[in-house]
């Protein structure tokens, strides 16, 4: 328990007090509370000390300690959304189709895209909500953490204190919502049934709810169904990444999509990678070709996995150049998995391997090999996270996960 949380209790229990303000003609009751409290003893006696010594200034302190509830100031925009692509291409016919749905007047509230991991789900969710730009646009790991973001919503609003308990938070955010309409929510991840969503009927009448899945069993949903890029648009991504626009560049692009069967995913990362390290389009594909086959993916026809095939070609290519310290923490924060992995984490397991010092490059290079995203963390007392780049990533991190 932390100071400012005691200092938070003593004030909630003190608002059946006149004016709702501590009184300061009763030093000896908060003395009582904290006494009577639960907190380790070494808490107890400092905020007695405390106390004792300065009774204006800890009531001061008391008072700073809490979040106001004045609720978001006019004008205010606010959002947690991970950093926008530089590289968005494709998907023009389901973005358009989104944004006019989604024009004034128009009845859409909820819409569902729907795909396999690795197909582009969350990178079409964020550039549709970046291009909507409402005033609030909230990104919500709906498959974990659906309650506690809405949450932290409410206490960027300012509509609840970071401590208020989660029904509170929830209501006054429902409250706010109800009477609001520029919002918009991003649900990432959503599993084969739709969570129960805690906004009351009248508050999703307001805004927009973006849903991505990849099962289509979400009933009720408008639905964007994504298949691999074309071609075309899996060239584009290539030459757009690397930067490599000649004839021969052009044509081991095509190569290069063919053999990733056209995956966004699969062909960031090998973007990512070619810029990162240099190597032309044409050696890539003597590298893949090198690699040995993995005897998991050797069924051909229908019952080939062309996505797990890929992943697996294009992270055996990419590790195969990284250092002892760069594999190390990329396998641990995959074997963590959370969608937000802090920094101090990170920090952490860097000082047990030894390379603690390393930290900044490792990570900066891990950025540049499109496997984390630097995301800054809106939410109050948060710190910035890592988050890593999965099949259907939740994205956000010092780093976190990149497309799906």
């Amino acid at each position: 328990m932390t100071e400012e949380w005691v200092l938070y209790a003593l004030v909630s229990s003190d608002k059946n007090w006149h004016d709702g303000q501590l009184s300061m003609t009763f030093p000896r009751l908060a003395e009582r509370s904290i006494e009577c409290s639960f907190f380790p003893l070494h808490l107890k006696q400092s905020m007695l000390r405390r106390l004792q010594e300065d009774w204006e200034a800890f009531c001061s302190i008391m008072a700073q300690g809490l979040d106001d509830e004045t609720g978001p100031a006019p004008g205010e925009t606010f959002t947690n959304l991970p950093r926008r692509s530089e590289h968005f291409v494709g998907r023009d016919t389901e973005l358009g189709q989104l944004l006019n749905a989604a024009m004034p007047g128009a009845a859409l509230l909820v819409a569902g895209i729907h795909g396999q991991g690795g197909i582009g789900k969350t990178e079409l969710a964020l550039e549709f909500a970046f291009r909507l730009n409402r005033r609030i646009t909230w990104f919500v790991r709906a498959a974990t953490n659906l309650k506690a973001d809405l949450c932290s919503l409410a206490v960027r609003l300012k509509l609840a204190h970071k401590y208020a308990d989660e029904d509170y938070k929830l209501a006054r955010l429902n409250a706010y919502m109800e009477t609001s309409s520029d919002w918009a929510l991003v649900l990432d991840n959503v599993g084969d049934e739709m969570p129960p969503i805690p906004l009351s009927d009248a508050a999703r009448q307001q805004g927009l709810i973006v849903v991505t899945a990849r099962y289509t069993s979400l009933h009720g949903l408008p639905r964007f169904i994504l298949e691999p890029f074309t071609e075309d648009e899996a060239v584009q991504l290539i030459l757009t990444i690397t930067g490599h626009h000649d004839h021969d560049a052009n044509v081991a692009a095509r190569e290069i999509a063919t053999i990733f069967h056209c995956f966004p995913l699969a062909l960031g990362h090998v973007a990512a990678h070619i810029k990162e390290t240099g190597v032309d389009l044409r050696r890539f594909l003597s590298d893949v070709e090198r690699l040995p086959p993995n005897k998991k993916f050797q069924l051909t026809g229908p019952d080939q996995d062309k996505y797990g095939k890929s992943m697996d070609q294009v992270i055996r290519l990419i590790f195969s150049r990284f250092d002892t310290g760069s594999q190390d923490i990329l396998l641990s924060m995959s074997y963590l998995d959370p969608d937000f992995i802090q920094r101090s984490v990170i920090e952490d397991m860097a000082l047990v391997q030894g390379t603690a010092k390393h930290v900044d490059s490792i990570l900066e290079k891990l950025r540049h090999q499109s496997l984390i995203i630097p995301v800054n963390c809106h939410e109050q007392g948060s710190i910035p996270h890592a988050s890593h780049h999965n099949g259907d990533p939740a994205r956000h991190t010092t780093t976190t996960a990149t497309g799906t």
